[in-house]
């Protein structure tokens, strides 16, 4: 009698499960992980050119018609530009917002750290509202005729939801960076 041979054949979903692990790896160290180091926002000296020029930076950066993306690159640096910009009006008008501008940078950090976090939109509204008040307030302080601009701009930082994704109200988080810089093009 011929004997019949019996091979075992190999089993591939082992292999795919690999793949697709080597594949999600991939994705995730390309297309999630903060590859960048944050970028570094002038800090302004005593002299007006260097103040306006904090100001001016923000200005450009919000007009360059940037996109929000999941890892908050844009909303982060628009904060940090922001916060630059208010430092520098600030010492320009005598006016000290140090202990609100470090926890805007707080939130503004809190940000960048998960992309699939859902409490974005709420550290960015308490971003929002101590910036708009500390506007508001060196407006009432410095510059009385600019009331309905300051007023813009806490009804624009009252308009982001923070019990809503950050990416599904981006026009909301965009007029307020772009009432901002309306109200700081005006101090100037």
């Amino acid at each position: 009698m011929a004997e019949i041979k019996i091979e075992k054949k190999s089993l591939v979903w082992p292999w795919v499960l690999v793949g697709l692990l080597v594949i999600g790896a991939l994705i995730y160290y390309f297309g999630f992980r903060n590859n960048d180091q944050p970028e570094v926002v002038q800090t302004p000296s005593d002299t007006t050119e260097l103040k306006s020029d904090a100001v001016a930076q923000y200005i450009q950066f919000v007009s360059e018609g940037r996109t929000m993306g999941l890892d908050h690159k844009y909303t982060n640096g628009a904060l940090s530009r922001l916060i630059s910009a208010i430092s520098a009006k600030a010492q320009q008008t005598g006016y000290d917002v140090k202990a609100d501008l470090e926890k805007v940078m707080e939130h503004s950090d809190h940000i960048t750290k998960d992309p699939f976090e859902t409490t974005h939109a709420n550290s960015i509204r308490s971003a929002a509202d101590i910036l708009a008040n500390a506007m508001q307030n060196m407006q009432k302080a410095k510059f009385p005729n600019l009331t309905s601009q300051a007023d813009e701009v806490r009804s624009a930082a009252m308009s982001i939801n923070p019990d809503v994704l950050t990416l599904d109200q981006r026009d909301a988080v965009k007029s307020f960076f772009q009432k901002s810089a309306d109200l700081l093009q005006s101090m100037n």
